[in-house]
């Protein structure tokens, strides 16, 4: 025999065929809060684009900021309840068909949960990041077709301050927890922006949407005592208002 090399021609040729995914997306849309434009939302949608075999589509919702003195008053959420719900019937009119997810941050969370009684569509998942809601919001909570998910942080001190502030409207379920079915507390040890980051996003949030199943975090411990330190925020707060008063009087 020869040493030398036989070439074969090519029998074949092998092609990529691109098969189409005709589901339709799941859309996840994305409400800020008070201290933030929702500049984030970008940010989610990078890390969309990087998350592979995920069929979502990410939506921005924004309404005009709320200054932190409207926040102390108390003022009246109804119309940027009514723009949201709006947008959202738009958004839902785009993709029909198509589950629909919500992920809040803030203030954007007690926005929210005032809401979902009064929309015309039932959401897939509801997604809290440094929620600020009461837990009494858990009866609203509770239209979500899925689960709510409440992603608190150990070292957020944002809802803790809305609860010393107005009690009886906000609770610091965003690093206490609700602690009531059917939400889903997961606690991590990050500050008020650490759910809304791209690692998180892309840990946390987009996997559920894809796989239709949550992972969870035991509870920390010591975390439990965090609910009494609200109240000794509000005794804080009212002794510091106490002496601006009286130095005013003086």
């Amino acid at each position: 025999m020869s040493d030398k090399l036989i070439e074969l021609p090519a029998s074949f040729e092998v092609q990529q065929v691109g098969v189409e995914d005709s589901r339709p997306p799941h859309v996840l849309i994305c409400i800020h809060g008070i201290r933030d434009d929702g500049a984030w939302c970008d940010t989610t949608a990078v890390a969309l684009g990087e998350f592979l075999n995920s069929n979502v589509e990410i939506v921005c919702v924004r309404y005009d900021r709320v200054s932190s003195w409207r926040l102390l008053i108390g003022h009246d959420r109804s119309e940027i309840r009514r723009d949201i719900l709006q947008q959202i019937a738009h958004i839902v009119s785009k993709y029909p068909g198509s589950p629909i997810s919500i992920l809040c941050h803030s203030y954007g969370t007690k926005v929210v949960a005032e809401l979902i009684a009064n929309a015309d569509t039932q959401f897939e998942w509801v997604f809290l990041s440094g929620s600020v809601c009461h837990i009494l919001d858990v009866n609203e909570l509770r239209t979500v077709l899925r689960q709510p998910v409440n992603d608190a942080g150990t070292r957020d001190w944002w809802p803790i301050l809305a609860e010393a502030i107005r009690p009886f409207e906000f609770n610091a379920t965003g690093a206490c927890g609700f602690s009531r079915f059917p939400v889903i507390d997961r606690y991590h040890a990050y500050k008020h922006g650490g759910g809304i980051t791209r690692q998180h996003i892309e840990q946390w949030i987009l996997p559920i949407l894809s796989t239709g199943r949550v992972q969870r975090i035991a509870p920390p411990p010591a975390n439990r005592y965090k609910k009494h330190v609200a109240t000794y925020g509000r005794y804080t707060l009212y002794l510091f208002a106490m002496a601006i008063a009286a130095a005013l009087l003086v």
